[in-house]
């Protein structure tokens, strides 16, 4: 002992003392897999914040722009094209310039475009039928039908690739089936007070009118009438109005009706609508599934393919989906519906009459532009996430995105803030607990898989877990 003090650090380990051999490296490995692990909680955060934004905009999106959920297709769409080349463009042309990870080989371009016209044919109809029905459907609707495609996607799989699937992955779908029942069946179911109002007989022409009557008197006592050019010549020739009024009897403007009964029909039509395009999702999984198994290809190279595609069947089929959009949009006012659908996005009101003015001020171009940031922030996430932290933790993710998108709808400061009731919870839970066992099987599979490769049941990987999960452009 010669007095002299050493210093140690926070380890013991003598400052003064040479580290043993190999010692440097395994504190700088450390270092590494601790800055790895904060990048995948970073990502993990992000996914699940750009996910139940996604869930949420989709929804307020369509207030403003209830008027224009056409052209919101097709612009959503081309959007998501713009901002995929900015990654695509220089990982081709300028790729001397970026890490090896982010190049994308040329090579991948003399790929055959017909599966990416396949691909965006499918993505297109799902798409549209969703947005087509955000204009008519309430958010945690919204949310929890997609849950669907599960069921759907698994009898597809079982049926096209032959997958077989263990008891408890039917009974998770099952029940994840019986909990969105649990939640929409008393949308359906008839209450025990029955709301009248005064209906227009054609909402567009008459809502201004029936809209502000408030008893069934005055609703049957409202008169309105637009003679035709015949009856006009007939009034100018020296009879009245009252003449014309004796000789015909026509129908009243307003109608007496159960407010609930509409509203039912039109929920319960686009509720069927959702569910079904949760048909051509699977389908496009599914074909995604067996193309990625054969082809090597950059994922954002293959979104900006599939959203060319989906941006130019938006535009080749418009005029006819005008027709079946509610508000219908007639082929004479088709390329006016566009452009003023084009101008709400910049914060531009075209329609201050009728049932349903624009409020593009301000909500508009807001909801929009942060609507097109979070697709795309999400889809960016999802891919990096997949790479590093793999499928189940993107469940887990996925899984938290359905309750906080779901709920998110009840904050009071929500436009069109919906109540929350027991129904909806309790049907919460029980989609949950479905999603919970369907994971479980599919967990289960994969290391029993790994224990014996003749394993009789497959896990599928490519099922819609939440309309977060596979966003679409």
């Amino acid at each position: 002992m010669n007095g002299k003090k050493e210093d140690y650090n926070s380890e013991g380990i003598s400052l003064e003392e040479p580290l043993l051999p190999g010692a440097e490296t395994q504190a700088k490995n450390s270092n590494e897999t601790e800055a790895e692990q904060l990048r995948l909680v970073i990502v993990f955060v992000a996914y699940v914040l750009f996910g139940s934004l996604v869930g949420v905009l989709q929804k307020l999106i369509a207030i403003p722009m209830f008027n224009y959920a056409n052209f919101l297709n097709f612009w959503g769409t081309l959007i998501f094209c713009i901002q995929c080349s900015f990654f695509v463009i220089p990982a081709l042309y300028f790729s001397s310039y970026l890490p090896e990870s982010m190049r994308i080989p040329m090579l991948q371009t003399k790929l055959s475009k017909r599966p990416f016209a396949i691909q965006g044919s499918l993505d297109y109809v799902s798409l549209l039928l969703r947005i087509l029905a955000s204009v008519q459907l309430s958010g945690p609707l919204l949310v929890l039908l997609p849950q669907t495609g599960i069921p759907i996607s698994m009898v597809l799989s079982a049926c096209l690739l032959n997958k077989k699937y263990s008891p408890i992955h039917w009974i998770g779908a099952v029940t994840v089936l019986l909990g969105i029942g649990i939640v929409v069946g008393p949308m359906f179911s008839n209450s025990d007070e029955i709301g009248y109002s005064c209906i227009a007989s054609d909402k567009e022409k008459y809502c201004t009118i029936c809209e502000k009557v408030m008893t069934e008197d005055e609703c049957v006592g409202v008169q309105y009438y637009e003679p035709s050019s015949f009856e006009q010549s007939f009034i100018f020739s020296g009879y009245t109005m009252r003449d014309v009024n004796e000789s015909q009897t026509f129908d009243g403007p307003c109608r007496w009706e159960s407010s609930d009964n509409g509203d039912a029909s039109s929920t319960f039509f686009w509720s069927v609508a959702v569910v079904f395009s949760m048909i051509p999702m699977a389908l496009s999984s599914i074909y995604k599934e067996s193309y990625s198994q054969e082809t090597e290809i950059d994922p954002i190279y293959w979104n900006l393919w599939i959203g060319i595609f989906q941006t130019f069947y938006s535009l080749l089929f418009a005029v006819p989906t005008g027709y079946i959009s509610e508000p219908r949009v007639p082929a004479d006012e088709f390329f006016s519906n566009f452009w003023d659908g084009f101008k709400c996005t910049f914060g531009y009101s075209s329609l201050d009459t009728g049932c349903h003015p624009d409020h593009c001020h301000l909500w508009g171009p807001l909801f929009f532009w942060l609507y097109q940031l979070t697709v795309f922030g999400l889809a960016i996430s999802m891919i990096v996430l997949l790479k590093y932290g793999g499928a189940n933790l993107m469940f887990l993710g996925s899984t938290l995105i359905l309750p906080i998108s779901n709920l998110a709808f009840a904050l009071p400061f929500m436009p069109n803030a919906t109540a929350v009731h027991l129904t909806d919870i309790l049907g919460l839970c029980v989609i949950l607990f479905g999603l919970g066992l369907y994971k479980y099987a599919a967990s289960f599979d994969e290391s029993e898989e790994g224990n014996n490769n003749d394993d009789e049941y497959v896990s599928d990987s490519t099922e819609p877990l939440s309309t977060q999960s596979q966003p679409e452009p």
